[in-house]
């Protein structure tokens, strides 16, 4: 698994490592969608500091996308949280975010963990 899982209570720190495919972040939301605690869930963190984003399209970007806003059926108050090592991930998060603008989500880019949690607990 190139990623780890921490919930805390009823939210999700999750840290993903290596390189990041789409078949990583289809599992995570799987996880998350899959849980009991997501109907509960008030923030998920996605810290990509230690992933290498390199390999990731913009096709792949906009299915992620899609399939959260499905997800917003069920929780429309999720705040997500994504840290970023550089330049090329503030791409795809910010492009991320812009597909999600149109829904309830609230999403924000962070260039550190401190950061993103202290904006999760706002």
């Amino acid at each position: 698994m190139p990623y780890s899982v921490n919930w805390e209570g009823d939210n999700i720190c999750l840290k993903f490592f290596g390189v990041l495919k789409l078949r990583d972040l289809q599992e995570a939301n799987g996880l998350i969608y899959a849980d009991k605690r997501f109907d509960r869930m008030k923030y998920q963190i996605a810290d990509f500091t230690e992933a290498d984003t390199v390999g990731m399209k913009h096709t792949e970007v906009v299915l992620v996308s899609h399939l959260d806003k499905t997800a917003t059926t069920w929780n429309p108050s999720v705040k997500v949280a994504c840290v970023s090592p550089d330049e090329k991930t503030d791409r795809l998060i910010k492009e991320y975010i812009s597909i999600m603008g149109s829904t309830s989500l609230k999403c924000k880019l962070f260039h550190n963990i401190q950061e993103a949690e202290k904006w999760c607990q706002e």
